[in-house]
């Protein structure tokens, strides 16, 4: 290990499913941990546990790390759902998934936790989707894409995450405040109800899309399979006689079933653009967290998460996206295409907590 990895940062990423806890020196990762999180019978988070489990590990790892003449700054960064505001309280309304985050405050958690000698305060905890983007954004940056503007990231998951970067002298920073983008208003539906860009653009709007019109359950993976056969044609069903005409009506529903999932993805990346121009105005109204982040003049976009970069959100609705905003000066770059970027990839969660950890 080089000295500049001698150094090591502390970062812990909190998601729905599991908990990830990485020793981080310069862009590297060391002695990674990850575990499924324990819920009660009822499916509630087990945070109290989940916290335990992380200090333990932490410790007992500092401890090997620095007999082996390492040196592990005493303090956490923590990655984890929600608007984190400058007390350390989560904004009620953005912890659907672990609603107990809305009556704990992880900095003090993990402070009790951890000890007196390692320091953690509220600036040490942020929402996992901004800092996801400040990595990604800080990543771009040093590949000297930019010295000065603005940049969006996105990540688009089961939820939508997201952050806005200014980019002064080479250096990606965040805006300041709460930088929810899951709850920007694209559009109002019939029922003159708000429609979110997390109605729009993420894995669950397209599996409650899809089961809405195809009249049976189906997640965002099976929509998008369904998807590509359309378009490749091979994953037609053929008639197992010619002329069975049960067979054709089953051939006919699987056509038209196919055709729906492709304009379900269309219109998502329709709807992505959308928001791209709206964000680009810096005019946008919000559903749930009323602090609006700075978006005027940003042109630079970047595209993380899962479901954008693969299947038919890659092949269907990012190129839709690309096609409504061709020539009019946007730069979309899912991260995939940023060279370097596959190695930090399975480690982004903890890479990115650790950037709240000041050397």
């Amino acid at each position: 290990m080089s000295a500049l990895n001698s150094l090591l940062k502390t970062g812990v990423d909190i998601g729905g499913t599991h908990l990830r806890i990485g020793f981080v020196g310069g862009n590297q990762v060391f002695h990674y941990y990850h575990s499924k999180i324990k819920r009660s019978l009822k499916g509630h988070v087990l945070l109290n546990e989940l916290v335990q489990e992380a200090a333990a590990y932490i410790l007992k790892k500092t401890a090997c790390l620095e007999k082996a003449g390492k040196r592990v700054i005493r303090q956490v960064g923590v990655s984890a759902p929600g608007a984190y505001m400058q007390d350390g309280h989560v904004f009620p309304g953005t912890v659907p998934n672990i609603p107990v985050l809305k009556k704990a405050k992880l900095f003090q958690l993990f402070s009790k936790a951890l000890g007196h000698e390692w320091h953690v305060t509220a600036s040490h905890v942020n929402n996992d989707g901004v800092l996801q983007g400040w990595y990604l954004a800080d990543f771009y940056v040093k590949a000297g894409k930019m010295k000065q503007g603005k940049i969006v990231a996105l990540v688009p998951g089961t939820g939508f995450g997201g952050g806005v970067y200014h980019v002064a002298r080479g250096v990606a920073q965040p805006v300041p405040g709460p930088q929810q983008l899951f709850d920007v208003v694209l559009k109002n539906n019939s029922m003159k109800n708000p429609l979110m860009m997390e109605d729009l653009v993420t894995g669950r709007a397209l599996a409650l899309k899809g089961t809405a019109l195809l009249g049976r359950s189906v997640t965002g993976e099976a929509l998008s399979e369904l998807a590509l056969c359309r378009r490749g044609g091979a994953c037609l069903r053929p008639s197992s006689k010619e002329g069975n005409q049960k067979s054709k009506i089953k051939n006919q529903k699987w056509i038209d079933e196919s055709s729906i999932a492709c304009q379900i993805f269309k219109e998502a990346g329709e709807d992505l653009a959308g928001f791209i121009e709206l964000a680009h105005t810096g005019v946008f109204k919000k559903a749930v967290v009323p602090f609006k982040p700075d978006t005027r003049g940003v042109r630079v976009f970047l595209i993380g998460g899962n479901w954008l970069l693969s299947g038919a959100g890659r092949k269907i609705s990012l190129r839709a996206a690309r096609e409504k905003l061709k020539d009019k000066g946007f730069s979309i770059v899912p991260v995939d295409e940023m060279k370097g970027f596959e190695q930090s990839a399975k480690y982004l969660g903890v890479l990115a907590a650790s950037m709240l950890v000041k050397n």
